[in-house]
C-alpha cells in the first residue's frame, strides 16, 4: 500500500463536556480534508463522503444524472470489478452502506465491524475490516 502524506489540521475541536470521543481533522496529500472520530467504546467503524454535486448540477436534457452516477458507484470499479462486491464485503463484516443525492451534494456512507473476525484488537497483522472497506470506498 502506498503511503500518502497526511497533515494534522487540528486536534482541538470544540465539543460538549460529556463527549468522551477524540476528534482530529487531517489533510491528505490530494488536499482532501477528513474528520476522524475515535470512540473506543463502539463496536462499529464508519465513513462518509460528501461530493459537491447534486441534482441541481444535472444538465436540462439529462435529468437524474447525479442520482444515476450515485448508483453506478456501487456497481464495481477497476480495482474491484465484481458487481455488488462492496455490499457483500460490508455484509460479511456486519456492515451496510447507502447513499443519497440532494440538490447540491451526493453523500455516500457505510458502517462495518470495528474489530477483525477474531474479535481481537486491530493491528498491522490483524487489520480491522475498516481498512479494506476504505480501500473499496476510495
Amino acid at each position: 500500500m502506498t503511503s500518502v502524506p497526511v497533515t494534522v489540521v487540528t486536534d482541538s475541536l470544540e465539543k460538549p463536556s460529556l463527549d468522551d470521543r477524540d476528534y482530529r481533522v487531517i489533510r491528505l496529500g490530494n488536499e482532501l480534508e477528513a474528520l476522524l472520530v475515535h470512540d473506543p467504546e463502539t463496536d462499529k467503524a464508519s465513513a462518509a463522503l460528501d461530493v459537491n454535486v447534486g441534482n441541481f448540477s444535472d444538465e436540462s436534457d439529462i435529468p437524474g444524472m447525479a442520482h444515476a452516477v450515485e448508483h453506478l458507484l456501487f456497481m464495481g470499479t477497476k480495482k474491484f470489478p465484481i458487481e455488488n462486491e462492496y455490499g457483500q464485503y460490508l455484509s460479511a463484516n456486519s456492515g451496510s452502506s447507502n447513499a443519497y443525492t440532494g440538490p447540491t451534494s451526493t453523500n455516500y456512507f457505510f458502517d462495518i465491524s470495528a474489530k477483525p473476525d477474531n474479535d481481537q484488537d486491530p493491528s498491522d497483522t490483524n487489520p480491522s475490516p475498516l481498512r479494506e472497506a476504505l480501500d473499496r470506498f476510495a
